[in-house]
């Protein structure tokens, strides 16, 4: 190999390991949000502000995202179970991904997207326990409402 053909190669070698990195939902966050990002700590509910919504954290249905300080072949995946309900008394429970599909659900004039689920399990601490988790929820409204 010419070390004419390296710098160009190893540009794209970095490229591609810096956005492989990027944590989930940050590009999402940019043009997916209502109001900001909704931070809802699991078993709570929170009203979206300004809008005729109330998101409420169920539970993390599953987690097998890979641990920080471990080597995984592939990033794993976290399963939260949500609810929507607005003043109409329409509800719906639903699941959403941070990594497979589904990764977003419809609900009435809204689509909401996980952005993020914290605590990350770690090879040190093990796994969040049930109730410390806080996902971070995207909502955009839709176009056609």
């Amino acid at each position: 190999m010419k070390f004419s053909k390296l710098p160009p190669l190893l540009l794209i070698l970095c490229a591609t390991v810096l956005f492989a990195q990027r944590p989930v939902g940050v590009a999402q966050q940019r043009d997916a949000r209502v109001k900001g990002g909704i931070f809802i700590k699991e078993g709570k509910e929170v009203k979206v502000e300004g809008e005729d919504l109330k998101l409420g954290f169920v539970s993390v249905a599953e987690d097998s995202r890979c641990p920080e300080g471990a080597t995984c072949v592939w990033a794993g995946n976290a399963r939260v179970r949500l609810t929507a309900r607005n003043s109409k008394d329409e509800c719906a429970e639903f699941d959403l991904n941070t990594y497979s599909a589904p990764l977003e659900y419809a609900f009435g004039k809204y689509t909401i997207r996980i952005a993020g689920l914290a605590p990350h399990p770690s090879i040190h601490h093990g796994s969040p326990k049930p109730g410390e988790y806080t996902a971070t929820l995207a909502v955009t409204k839709n176009k056609k409402d």
